[in-house]
């Protein structure tokens, strides 16, 4: 009944006594399960039963979890006045605002931070954020309010990541763009010390490649771990496009890297011909 929304037929069920602590195979009480229908009348009915609107599942996740997960606003108001944590996480490491951000449930965004004082940067184990979540699913009322309240846009996930490298890695112009133009770092760094101009290059994503040199005024020549820089990246992938525009931005054609390699050299032994022709026709 509390599944399917059905209140009076979960009020009369209630006024007979019928037991409402069990929980099924994945350590849900029925709570949670009428939190993810999004009944608050049914929700607030188990609520003055004395039902725990702090249950965790098998998974971690509370009632609340599952509310803003599917986006319902009234059912979450009603767990978080009941007592619910707004900061309770789940076995990732994840929020009720991350899953909701994620999910595009935008007015729900906006009550977790405005009214409840949702932490914006809470991070989940694997270090992707709010604010990482929304931008990657392309939710840009989000992705705004999220930085309005002073999400920080150059946090880091656990392979140390910005939400910036992901998006140039991913070839996300549009959102890369706004996050360059809202001050993000292009020159962050992985683990590895690859900025986002390496990654790009290495895709072979070209317009990526001229947004960050250009809008972002990324260093053309910054190396990584090993001394390798963007052209370095370009010429081993055999992207020739990219091989004359990062030369037409001042990339140094001779530079080596710690193996002694140059990028014309990378590109003849991995057969890039119009690679090797760009890189010699520059001198």
């Amino acid at each position: 009944a509390a599944s399917m929304g059905h209140a009076p037929v979960v009020a009369l069920l209630l006024f007979w006594g019928c037991c409402i602590d069990s929980m099924d195979s994945e350590g849900r009480t029925v709570l949670s399960v009428a939190a993810a229908q999004g009944c608050v009348e049914v929700v607030k009915q188990l609520l003055d039963r004395g039902l725990d609107e702090q249950h965790r599942d098998n998974s971690g996740w509370t009632p609340l979890h599952y509310a803003a997960f599917e986006g319902h606003q009234d059912v979450c108001e009603a767990l978080l006045e009941a007592g619910a944590r707004i900061d309770e996480v789940d076995n990732e490491g994840k929020a009720a605002l991350v899953l909701a951000s994620q999910g595009g449930h935008t007015t729900l965004v906006s009550l977790f931070l405005d009214k409840y004082n949702a932490p914006c940067d809470q991070r989940p184990h694997d270090g992707k954020t709010a604010l990482r979540l929304a931008a990657l699913e392309a939710h840009y009322d989000i992705v705004q309010i999220l930085i309005s309240h002073g999400a920080d846009l150059d946090s880091k996930d656990a392979d140390g990541r910005s939400t910036l490298y992901v998006l140039a890695l991913d070839n996300r112009l549009v959102m890369g763009k706004f996050f360059i133009q809202q001050g993000a770092d292009v020159e962050t760094r992985d683990l590895e010390g690859r900025t986002p101009l390496h990654v790009s290059a290495w895709q072979g994503h070209t317009e990526m490649v001229a947004l960050l040199l250009t809008c972002g005024h990324a260093q053309v020549d910054a190396v990584d771990l090993e001394n390798r820089t963007a052209l370095h990246s370009a010429s081993w992938q055999g992207h020739h496009e990219i091989v004359k525009l990062l030369l037409e931005n001042g990339a140094i054609p001779d530079h080596t890297c710690n193996q002694g390699a140059t990028a014309l050299g990378i590109a003849a032994q991995e057969g890039h011909e119009l690679c090797v022709v760009a890189l010699l026709e520059h001198g």
